[in-house]
């Protein structure tokens, strides 16, 4: 009998060995079968276009530059005085904010339960242009004036994988707090951390950028994580990171186990875009008018509305329910989308379509060395040739020339770093790949 129970605990810890391994490496493992079918795919579909049988691009493209090349005029055409409340920068004060403070609420409840000795790691997640700065930025100001705040963007430098290169970034970052003197290792900087007399507050900025989506790309991540677990009780950490990169740190190494809470930027009420974009047109003191398309006064509904007020109402309703579907919680993307919109506008006031005319089917005619690559840049937000290739397992001149057509169509631009999903194209993007099942 204890012969079978100690036999039985063996197999038992061996299957834990097994399973832990298998999950370790499973999706390294697919990330290479990914690989496989990209170069596949690229493959089959040069010979397609070889032979003919490739549908043309060259509509799409056209269809493409059309519709970029009207929303530059339309926004560079607005005055330059309402330009700067729709500013794209993260907000440095709550005269615009809006619509989070459910969010700040969740951010006030760790920062208690922190003060009360407890672990409260805090992860910041959603979509590039969520606004995710600008509830750091409030939140500072309206919670944490009382502590040392260090402040660290991972976007201020090129991807990091490696430990070391890691541990040198820190040192930068850090360098003004004086943490970091004497440290040789990422251990001794941990150690210090942990002898502070004081408590202090970090927040650290797109995690995404401490990765490579490679089989060797996850050592600095890993140790981060590691070192945030270890100095919690000195530290308030608040960590913000994309969603889809979270979603794989999530497959891959269990990392929702690393922080407390997760307070989810992805949604918002129509509302909520009513409340950001109204508050904002306020402060410029023009009227805004709705304007009705043929379709629409064509209508039933719209014909047995009796006054102007009424009229505006339902238009103002059409036009806030269609932005809310097509940024799904991107203010930037919201944003963008409003400025683009606007047909006519005076010092007076502003007219804006009842609906927003918008066609992202040119997305769905990408190449599939493309299309990859996108889903690349949604996990790593920002990635340089070097980058590419590792991940993709090419030349170098082979992801630069794939990079600088994309960059050329206008589907990524040119950053101090590397090169991003133009901001324009974003939530585009998003919903074209999630359509493929390809991201959930």
């Amino acid at each position: 009998m204890l012969a079978s129970t100690t036999l039985n605990k063996k197999m038992t810890s061996y299957r834990r060995k097994v399973s832990g391994r298998v999950k370790q490496y499973l999706p390294h493992l697919s990330d290479l079968v990914s690989g496989a079918i990209y170069r596949s795919r690229c493959n089959l579909f040069r010979l397609r276009e070889m032979t003919g049988l490739a549908p043309k691009r060259a509509d799409a493209e056209e269809s493409f530059a059309r519709f970029i090349t009207d929303a530059e005029k339309h926004i560079n055409a607005l005055p330059e005085d309402y330009l700067e409340l729709f500013c794209l920068s993260p907000l440095p004060n709550n005269q615009f904010f809006a619509a989070r403070q459910a969010e700040l609420d969740m951010l006030q409840e760790e920062l208690e339960r922190w003060q009360n000795g407890k672990f409260t790691t805090t992860a910041l997640i959603g979509e590039r242009g969520c606004g995710k700065t600008t509830l750091l930025n409030l939140a500072e100001q309206q919670l944490y004036s009382d502590y040392s705040i260090v402040k660290i963007d991972f976007l201020d430098t090129e991807t990091i994988f490696e430990v070391d290169v890691l541990f040198e970034f820190l040192k930068q970052k850090l360098a003004h707090t004086g943490l970091p003197a004497g440290c040789q290792t990422i251990d001794e900087l941990e150690a210090r951390i942990i002898e502070l007399p004081e408590q202090r507050v970090f927040f650290v900025e797109n995690l995404q950028q401490i990765f490579l989506r490679t089989t060797f790309g996850f050592d600095a991540l890993e140790r981060f994580l590691l070192f945030v677990s270890r100095t919690h009780q000195k530290i308030h950490w608040l960590i913000t990171c994309t969603i889809y990169s979270w979603e794989y740190f999530a497959k891959v190494l269990n990392i929702d186990e690393y922080v407390h809470r997760k307070i989810m930027l992805d949604t918002m009420p129509r509302a909520g875009y009513e409340e950001i974009i109204l508050k904002r047109h306020k402060a410029s003191g023009r009227r805004l008018r709705f304007k009705p398309n043929p379709e629409i006064t064509n209508s039933r509904r719209f014909r047995k509305l009796k006054t102007e007020k009424e009229r505006q109402t339902y238009l103002k309703n059409l036009f806030f329910q269609q932005l809310s579907e097509l940024a799904m919680g991107n203010i930037t993307v919201a944003i963008l989308f409003l400025l683009r919109s606007y047909k006519r506008f005076s010092h007076a006031s502003l007219t804006l379509p009842a609906t927003i005319d918008f066609n992202p089917s040119f997305l769905y005619q990408l190449p599939a060395e493309e299309h990859f690559t996108l889903i690349a840049f949604l996990q790593h937000d920002s990635l340089n040739e070097e980058h590419h290739a590792l991940i993709f397992h090419q030349d170098v001149q082979q992801s630069l020339l794939l990079l600088n057509r994309m960059a050329n169509k206008g589907y990524l631009e040119k950053n101090e770093t590397g090169y991003q999903i133009h901001p324009f194209l974003y939530r585009p993007i998003v919903r074209v790949l999630k359509s493929d099942n390809i991201i959930h």
